[in-house]
């Protein structure tokens, strides 16, 4: 029997939709204690009482905070937009690992793409210091490693990587990016035309204070 017009436009559209949400960042909230996150990743925190919202910052060289919101005191998250394979991103990234590490102790990073623990082996096989720092480096120039499994090849004692992902879920996931994605250009046309049927709805739907925290999100 035929396929309506109607079910294929809705087919399509789910299929363009799921593309769209496949290739945003993913906010992950760590399981533990405390934690932060970067874009697709989390981070705990090794001696929590240290860290208070309101004065929390990273050097203006590497980034700047887009929103802080106080949930939990037992739990502190932080999102780190992701440019991927971006060598310049990536080290930014490393960088500021660096001075989570040293003002608030990060001990562990979960990152998306990957499923549970990191084998770096091949890096850390690796006994001259400063030949595995260049190796390493030379990876991250090639995009071939991000800026939190540089951090860790650097200083694999101190950091401990963990995939967060469902392995099947992410395979089937990836399937549907790569089916869809000579459809690139009608995506970014129909997302457009769905974002501004939500910023009408917003509009009339959102409370003053939601209306605030939305444009803070999108400046």
């Amino acid at each position: 029997m035929p396929m309506s017009a109607k079910r294929k436009y809705f087919l399509k559209t789910a299929a363009l939709l799921t593309l769209f949400f496949f290739s945003c960042s993913l906010l992950v909230r760590d399981a533990s204690s405390t934690g932060v996150a970067f874009g697709a990743a989390s981070v705990d925190i090794t001696r929590p009482s240290v860290i208070n919202i309101d004065s929390f910052d990273v050097p203006e060289y590497l980034g700047e905070i887009k929103i802080s919101s106080k949930r939990s005191p037992e739990k502190v998250v932080i999102h780190l937009q992701d440019a991927h394979c971006n060598p310049y991103a990536q080290a930014k990234i490393d960088e500021i690992l660096d001075h989570l590490r040293s003002k608030y102790g990060l001990s562990r990073i979960n990152l998306e793409g990957g499923s549970g623990k990191y084998d770096l082996n091949i890096f850390l096989s690796i006994e001259d210091d400063g030949a595995r720092k260049r190796t390493a480096k030379y990876f991250l120039e090639a995009g071939l490693v991000n800026g939190a499994e540089y951090n860790a090849i650097k200083d694999p004692a101190e950091i401990f990587l963990w995939g967060i992902e469902d392995k099947d879920l992410y395979a089937r996931n990836l399937k549907v990016y790569r089916d869809h994605i000579e459809h690139a250009r009608e995506v970014s046309s129909r997302i457009k035309e769905i974002e501004s049927a939500l910023d009408l709805f917003k509009q009339r739907i959102f409370s003053p204070g939601m209306k605030e925290l939305d444009g803070a999100f999108h400046e």
